[in-house]
């Protein structure tokens, strides 16, 4: 059976409220995990060209508690997407299921290989990449870890087949097209942005909780 990671991105707006609203959200769409964007803005690569968005967006680091405690309230596995190794050192406290780490290609972390060490030590990770880094990705990954494969584009054409090199879909089409072939393709893992409505950043290539029901609905049918 597929499992359905729904990432909550920036779509909680900088409000705590609004992101424990989308962990309950996802929960309730039957998702099977939820994630979210952990990360210091001044730490990030393309800082000085995104400072507003990063610090509008930022889940802050006293916010932690509040997000892992209603995922377990939910019933919903909670992890992360780090970018630096403080951040990952915070979330393992956690004991999260997986970390994530996305490929160089799209985050253009310099010190990617230390932080996939870093994260080693303690939990598994779920990576993502296009075909630019999927030599160094790999060369990095555990026997547990899981790959997902990462087509260019926000929204991503609806032509993004996966190759049988991944273990699943990191979604970001506007639709559920990829998602629902990765699904008949017999692909274990899909990762989709989860909305609550229009008014978020990346609405052109997020689910409502309708849709992601219906995603998880296909997915459990698999």
């Amino acid at each position: 059976m597929t499992k359905i990671i729904a990432d909550i991105s920036g779509n909680h707006g900088g409000s705590l409220d609004r992101a424990l609203d989308i962990i309950r959200a996802a929960a309730d769409c039957g998702c099977d995990y939820a994630k979210f964007q952990y990360y210091e803005p001044t730490k990030m690569p393309d800082y000085a060209e995104n400072a507003k968005i990063y610090h509008e967006l930022q889940v802050w680091p006293n916010w932690i508690d509040s997000l892992f405690g209603i995922a377990a309230e939910a019933k919903i596995p909670l992890f992360a997407s780090v970018f630096d190794i403080a951040g990952a050192r915070h979330i393992q406290q956690y004991n999260p299921p997986f970390v994530k780490i996305a490929s160089p290609e799209s985050t253009r972390l310099a010190n990617y290989p230390e932080l996939v060490g870093e994260v080693k030590r303690g939990v598994r990770i779920i990576f993502s990449s296009g075909w630019e880094d999927y030599e160094l990705i790999t060369s990095l990954m555990g026997s547990d870890d899981v790959l997902l494969f990462c087509p260019p584009g926000h929204p991503a054409s609806t032509n993004a087949w996966v190759p049988m090199e991944f273990d699943g879909l990191s979604d970001h089409c506007a639709d559920l097209t990829n998602a629902a072939r990765a699904i008949a393709q017999g692909f274990e893992w899909i990762e989709r942005h989860i909305k609550l409505d229009e008014n978020c950043i990346d609405a052109a290539f997020s689910s409502n909780p309708r849709e992601m029901a219906e995603l998880c609905k296909l997915a459990k049918a698999s």
